[in-house]
Order: structure tokens, then sequence, then C-alpha cells
């Protein structure tokens, strides 16, 4: 196999995360910069990267070194050793193990294995990636009969909770997610974190898309997800890569216990959707570098949901992490009774493709799964991967019902693990499955009263019940009434089961309760920014609804009170919450009166009247040092107010930074 490979480095990176609703995380530095998302980029074509990922052969010149776990300046050593070697560095290991990965000359394997300081040397692989209606997975493990989810097509409650996507990235800008930040490890033309391939963005739509009334929504609707990007757009993923992904988790998970909050990230649980080696014996000096990462990031806190794979064989899975196996169900409930859609297979069994066996945890749905994609867009399809994220939802679910905040050691990744497991309903069981290979890992039920939930499942002994669909018509979306004005308002709904339900309609106001029934009425409203909401409710008891603000008087004066966080670096992104009074659906924020180029926002969200997100983004240039600007938040109307010296650029040490 002849492979081209070229060198492409920086010698300096400044890098920036940004925390949703309040916290920057700033982390800049030069060659043994603990995250640095760089590498010595080898091109190899698809065809390349398949033949390895399928014979297993190793990448050529490439390894992984690990340091015993004594090293403290792991950083350090690296360049060192780099320098000492002529090694072409890549990745630098602090946190979850320690060591870094690079290119290796010819005949330097036995200096560096020989050096005192080396617990071992690992060759790089390549691995692959296991590939608002109510998606058939949320529906079976029976999120939307839990009360925490809250699943109602009202993005009223989110799961407040941070969730790494270890993966090919995330769609930033997909309006049915919140996606927080993220970092690229992955070998592509792109040093970005945006999903090229959609296989990450999927994950992290099953994991917490918004309950937002369009699109699909997630197992904890609304939590915050965090690109790691370590595969390509292609689908294939170095192992090196992937250990650099774990390891940025990991420290940003040690930093924020460390210092008791803000710049870190109080991750709750990762998922890597990631073919993996079979290794089912505890971590030791012999468990390879993925298996050791994993490790140390559980050690810190983290708990680790990892697909089972797609080889339809027993998976001696890794014993740390909770491996899931993929669930074959096409009409979202049990009693097998279901016709298949997007693929030929069995409802209510393992599917024909998952892994299984004593070592792998917990089934979860994995065929025809719809969820989030890239570039805006949804699609179906099927894989352990696909089943890995319903868990890894689950669990910021658990602690979202319970009140619990994430685990900080091994021992209480453990408790939560046991805590899903001992949820999950046996095979045997009315809401069960049948496992044709006689492997006895139980499904994941969120319904279960560990969740908060009612223990009442679907278990196909009766009629499919899908939710009324509701759509308010008439006034749009924002509109504006002088006071005292009547206002009509027209609507409809829909139900798959009770046919046209339109006259059964109820409206309501946040301000004024209850202000009408049935699909058309008239009335006045007092003045104010009204939240409307027409709901319906059908005869098997679930739910729909649509809602709309619309602005009733003259828009109250516009006051901003603060913007939080209120600084930020040069040439990054951050998300930010402006708070105030006399906010209007669809507003405008911009930045003025100070020197040099002025932020922007985008993906602002009107949240109430006294609340907007948005994801602010400072560009390079000016002068190098703080700019202090005026925050400005103007209504459709053209009603608008301003904090004066509200926000502040700041450029790292003098100068701007560099994008990633």
């Amino acid at each position: 196999m002849n492979f081209l490979i070229t060198y492409r480095r920086r010698q300096c990176l400044n890098i920036v995360f940004c925390l949703f609703l309040g916290t920057l995380l700033i982390l800049s530095g030069c060659s043994g910069s603990k995250i640095s998302p760089t590498h010595p980029q080898q091109e190899f074509s698809n065809a390349q990267l398949l033949e390895l990922a399928n014979t297993g052969q190793p990448v050529p010149d490439r390894y992984i070194v690990l340091f015993n776990f004594e090293i403290a300046e792991p950083a350090s050593v690296a360049s060192e050793m780099a320098q000492a070697h002529g090694i072409a560095l890549g990745h630098t290991f602090e946190t979850a193990v320690k060591g870094f990965s690079g290119i290796v000359p010819a005949g330097r394997l036995n200096a560096l294995r020989n050096d005192p300081r080396v617990l071992k040397i690992e060759a790089v692989h390549v691995q692959q990636l296991d590939a608002q209606n109510l998606p058939s997975g949320i529906d079976r493990i029976e999120a939307d009969r839990n009360p925490s989810a809250d699943i109602d097509g009202v993005d009223d409650v989110r799961v407040d909770a941070d969730v790494a996507i270890i993966d090919s990235g995330i769609d930033g800008d997909h309006p049915d997610l919140n996606v927080a930040g993220g970092v690229n490890f992955g070998n592509g033309p792109s040093r970005k974190w945006k999903d090229g391939s959609g296989h990450g963005s999927h994950v992290a739509g099953t994991v917490g898309a918004l309950d937002n009334g369009f699109g699909v929504v997630g197992v904890a609707p609304g939590v915050r997800v965090w690109a790691v990007r370590v595969c390509g757009n292609s689908g294939f993923c170095f192992t090196d890569d992937m250990v650099a992904g774990i390891d940025w988790v990991a420290a940003r998970k040690q930093e924020y216990k460390n210092i008791g909050g803000s710049p870190g990230i109080n991750f709750a649980v990762a998922n890597m959707s990631i073919s993996t080696n079979d290794d089912s014996s505890p971590c030791d000096a012999n468990s390879d570098a993925v298996h050791t990462a994993i490790c140390g990031l559980v050690n810190e806190g983290v708990v680790f949901s990892l697909s089972a794979g797609n080889d339809n064989r027993v998976k001696n899975a890794y014993p740390e992490v909770l491996a899931v196996s993929a669930l074959s169900d096409f009409d979202g409930r049990g009693g097998g009774i279901g016709s298949p859609t997007c693929r030929t297979d069995e409802d209510e069994s393992l599917a024909n493709f998952s892994n299984f066996g004593p070592e792998v945890d917990i089934a979860a749905p994995g065929v025809c799964i719809l969820s989030t994609w890239k570039d805006g867009a949804y699609n179906t399809i099927s894989g352990t991967s696909m089943a890995s994220p319903h868990v890894t939802g689950a669990v910021a679910l658990y602690l979202h019902a319970n009140g619990l905040a994430p685990a900080t050691d091994a021992a209480s990744v453990d408790a939560i693990e046991q805590a899903i497991l001992n949820a999950a309903l046996p095979q045997s069981d009315p809401c069960g499955f049948t496992n044709e290979f006689a492997s006895n890992e139980p499904l994941l039920f969120v319904n279960a009263t560990a969740f908060g939930g009612d223990g009442t499942c679907d278990d196909g002994s009766g009629p499919v019940n899908d939710p009324p669909v509701v759509t308010i018509t008439d006034p749009a979306a924002g509109s504006g009434f002088a006071s005292g004005e009547t206002i009509t308002f027209q609507g409809s709904a829909s139900d798959t089961e009770d046919g046209d339900l339109t006259a059964n309609l109820v409206w309501t106001s946040n301000i004024d309760s209850q202000i009408g029934a049935s699909g058309s009425f008239s009335t006045t409203l007092s003045d104010g920014t009204h939240m409307i909401t027409a709901e319906v409710t059908d005869s098997g008891g679930k739910t729909g609804s649509d809602a709309i603000t619309i602005t009733v008087g003259s828009a109250p004066g516009v006051t901003v009170t603060q913007i939080n966080p209120n600084s930020m670096q040069a040439d990054t992104s951050v998300d930010v919450t402006i708070s105030g009074t006399g906010f209007a659906a669809g507003p405008d924020v911009t930045f003025e009166n100070a020197n040099g180029p002025a932020p922007t926002a985008s993906n602002i969200v009107f949240v109430d009247a006294n609340t907007i997100t948005c994801t602010v983004t400072a560009p390079s240039g000016g002068p190098p040092r703080p700019r202090v600007w005026d925050v400005r938040v103007t209504n459709t109307d053209g009603s608008t107010g301003v904090l004066a010296d509200g926000f502040t650029v700041t450029t790292p040490n003098g100068t701007m930074g560099t994008d990633i």
C-alpha cells in the first residue's frame, strides 16, 4: 500500500470553547499545548482508509507513546523526545493518559522503548463509525411518558447537563440542537469541529434534540451537547485522534473539579459510537491506548456510553463503559407486530447486525432511527451507533430527574451505571424483546420510577396511539396589535386515531391564562408580550401543542441589564444570555461604540420578554488591547435598549488569536 504523507504544523494556537449560558473557556499555547488539535497530516484516499480499517494494518510510521503516569510535565517530555528523535509531534495527552502521538522516523522505536519514562508504544490504527416526529426509539424506551423529560412540543424544559459527543463533529447551526461548543482532533482537511459526515449530528439528536414542536426530540431534550471531532467526513477515525478527544474531555472535567466551576466543563456523560478493540479485562499496563484513556476519563467522573459494534458477533467490551447493542423496533412499542420500514429485520428482536454477549451491558433501539443530520437536515439510519446515544441521553435524564450532580470519580460513575441497568427491562418483561442470540442484555427503560416515571410501558397489546398534530395558522408569530384590538385566533388539530380534533383545541396565554377554545375565535388581550399556546389531548391521553409569541399594546420600554458572560477573546465565539425587559419575538442584538471590528450576534433566540440567548463572534483585527462595547437589543417594531460598556473583547497576550 502506497501512502502520500505530508506534514502540516502550527507553531502556536489559541483555542476557545464556549460553555452555553455563562462560561468562557480559553486555552492557548504553543507547541505542547494540552489540547492542540494539530497533527502532522497524513493523506489517504477513502479506499486506503477502508483497507486499513478492514485489515487491521497499522497506519505507517504513526504511533501512540504512553508515559508512566508519574510524569509530571508530559507536554515538556513529549517536546523533548520529539526533538531528540526527530519525531513529527502530533497530539499531546495530559489527563486521561499521559504521552503523545506522532510520526516516528525509521529506526527510532527501540530508543523510545528503552526510555524509562515510556510505559508502552502502540501503532495507530483506523477505526470506523458504527453507522418533530416522535422517533420510534424515543417512543420505545418510553421517554415520551417520562414527566421529567416533559416531551410535549414546547421548549420549556431543557435537561441541564453537558454531554460529550466523541464522533465526526456536530452541525452547530442545527435549529433542533443545543450545541454548546466543540473541538476538532479529526484528521481531515478542515480544522473546524462542524460535522461533514452527518453521523455525529445524528448521535447528538438522539441524545438531546430540542422539544420545540418541530423536527425530532431526544431522550434528554435540550441537553448541552459538545462536539469532540475525532473522525473525518468519510467516517474513518485514527486511534490517536480518539485518545486526544477523550483526553480533552477528561482535562475539562478535571479543570472543573479543581477550580469548582468555570472555565472547566462538568461533563456528565460521553458517547462514542466508534468501533473499538475487544478487551473485557479491567485497565492495566496491557490495555490499548483507547481503553486506557477511557479508564482515565471514567476516573475523572464521566460515564462512558459505547456502541457494541455492527459485526453480528460476541463482543468483549471494555468493562468500564456502558456497552450498547441495538434493538430492532419499527413501531415504538413492544409486541413484535411492527412492519419493517427502512431495512429488513424482525420487530422486537436484537438487530441482525448487532454485536452482543455477556460483556454487552444493555440494548437500545438502533434500527431505522430518525434524528438530526448535517446541514440542518434529518435522516434515518441504523447501527449500534444509533443505540448508544439513547443510553447517553438516559444518563443525563436520570441525573436531571433526580436532581443529581454529575459523578466525580469512578465509584460514582459505577453507581449511575448501576441505576441505569437496574431500571432496564429484562428481555422476559411484557415490554421486553426477543433475543435470538441468547445473550441477556436488558432493554433501556426511562419511564422507570428511578427516572421519576410511573413504570408504565406500551407492550403492544393495545392500538398504537400517535400524539395529535397542532398548528396555529393565525395570527403569525411575532405579530403586534394595538391596545384593546380584537385579535382573531385560528388553528387546526389532527390525530391519526381520532381524526379532526380542531374543535377541542384549548388556547392559553402566559399573561391572561385560558383565552379561548375551538379552532377559531376572537378576543382582546392585556398589553404585553404573550406566549400563546394551542393544545389538545386525544382519547389515548397523548397531547399535541403549538405556540407563538405576539405583542399587544405599545411595545414596553426595552432595557438591557446584563449579558453573561460579559467578556471574550478576539477571533472566537461564545454563547451568551442577555437579560432585561421588554424583549419581543425576532429581536436584533448589536455591539457598538468601541474601536475595531464589532462583535456579531447569531443564533438569536427570544426566550421570553426578559431573556435572549445568542452566539457572539468577535473577529480578529483592531487595536491589541481590551475593547469595551455597548450592547443593544432592538425589537422588530424599532423599540430598543442598550447596556453601556456591557461587553469586553480582549486579545491573548496582546495579540490576535488564530482560528482553528
